[in-house]
């Protein structure tokens, strides 16, 4: 009987390591399917691209056509083309682009594996969150796309990782002093984590406070190295933005998408129909809402401090930023968010104790979600009103115009589709 008991253990703990698995190279292969594909980019990643061509100190200032990326993400994505699109046709070049992003995007699926593990063992729970995440639209479509969101989801996951796991008593000084410096990069490589470390610094605080333990030696290691990056992040990086025609661009633009919180109703609408929009669960934006609401009181059962306040604070303070007109609480926007949604949707999987019920909802849920095409088919990533194929404007280009086509050909970082080009494609028939 031992033996028996034995076996169905090691049975069941390889099911436990073999189902995620399955989830996440499943998840990797339609992002790879995707990223072969080369799906024409948009006309914010054509923008975007434009900048490549510039200096690496020229990269930290504000970039052209009202684009705005972390300056790791832009520098890291000029040397892949510089090193690896330097004698290849633009088709090529747009695959290297995209590179980044789906790097980016493949890592997120293990690191958000490690951090549900981190929060439970419940095998369901892991099961749909995973499952959630791995399908998720946005999360795969920016996975194929030269924009910075997957490398922001990246960012925000390694920090919930590092804040989840994270004892300031118990941590030595040597591994402090990397976890503190990885902070103070964070935000070069991604504008959102600051809201993470925010979040990260209250549960800390908590932790100090609930533990009466103070070593200021410590705390000099942890504080020291993000209050210096975010001085210069201010001052050379934020404050010339912030100072340009793109702050004002972007600020004009959010003005007229983002609602007004000061009505019921449009509070409704923004958080419940834009978040629901950008977990794709089909679901009625006011449904969803009620639906988080019960969830949410299900996470403050569970009474773990640490995890309410790294899954809710950061959705508190995008409402906050929208409601202030500071940033927009849109899908792509908000897409480092994705995590702590999809936990906080999943909060009833941990409140069910009866593993027969709890078997029963999860297999409900993947129904759900199968029957109601959350995996999207490979069309769908075509099928984006606002993209175009800017490659057949090329090849319009060289019928028409051979010469001028080859001078925005040979140009290394995708340039080809910017200004002129894009100006000319709306009036292809008068050429």
């Amino acid at each position: 009987m031992q033996i028996k008991n034995i076996l169905n253990n090691i049975n069941n703990g390889r099911i436990n390591i073999i189902i995620p698995a399955v989830i996440i190279v499943l998840g990797i292969l339609i992002r790879l399917k995707l990223l072969l594909l080369n799906v024409p980019y948009g006309q914010d990643a054509c923008a975007l691209s434009s900048s490549l061509n510039r200096s690496l100190f020229e990269l930290f200032q504000p970039l052209n056509y009202f684009q705005v990326a972390p300056p790791v993400f832009m520098i890291i994505s000029s040397f892949l083309v510089k090193i690896l699109g330097n004698n290849y046709a633009f088709e090529t070049k747009d695959l290297i682009l995209r590179l980044l992003p789906f790097i980016c995007g493949v890592i997120s699926m293990p690191l958000f594996y490690m951090l549900i593990k981190k929060i439970t063992d419940n095998k369901y729970f892991i099961y749909i969150c995973l499952f959630l995440f791995s399908f998720n639209f946005p999360a795969i479509m920016y996975s194929a796309q030269f924009k910075q969101y997957t490398l922001e989801l990246m960012i925000s996951l390694i920090l919930l990782n590092m804040f989840f796991t994270i004892k300031v008593k118990e941590i030595s000084i040597r591994k402090l002093l990397w976890f503190s410096l990885f902070i103070a990069i964070a935000p070069w490589c991604s504008h959102t984590s600051f809201i993470i470390i925010f979040a990260g610094f209250i549960t800390i605080l908590i932790d100090i406070l609930n533990n009466k333990y103070f070593d200021l030696k410590k705390c000099l290691i942890l504080l020291l190295p993000i209050l210096i990056s975010s001085v210069i992040f201010c001052k050379f990086y934020y404050m010339p933005i912030r100072m340009s025609s793109t702050y004002d661009f972007m600020q004009n633009f959010w003005n007229n998408v983002e609602p007004s919180f000061f009505t019921l109703g449009n509070f409704i609408n923004m958080f419940g129909e834009k978040t629901e929009n950008f977990l794709k669960f089909n679901m009625n934006g006011y449904v969803y809402l009620i639906f988080l609401i019960i969830n949410a009181i299900f996470l403050f059962f569970r009474k773990n401090i640490k995890e309410i306040c790294l899954i809710l604070i950061p959705i508190l303070i995008c409402i906050t930023a929208s409601f202030f007109k500071i940033f927009p609480y849109e899908g792509r926007m908000i897409i480092y968010t994705l995590p702590l949604f999809l936990i906080l949707s999943c909060q009833f999987l941990l409140i069910i104790k009866n593993q027969k019920v709890a078997y029963i909802s999860a297999v409900i849920v993947l129904l759900y979600l199968i029957f109601t095409n959350y995996i999207k088919p490979i069309d769908e990533y075509y099928k984006l009103s606002d993209y175009f194929d800017q490659r057949n404007i090329l090849k319009i280009l060289k019928e028409k115009n051979p010469e001028y086509y080859n001078v925005i050909s040979i140009d290394l970082l995708s340039r080809h589709y910017i200004g002129d080009v894009l100006i000319f494609s709306d009036n292809l028939m008068h050429y």
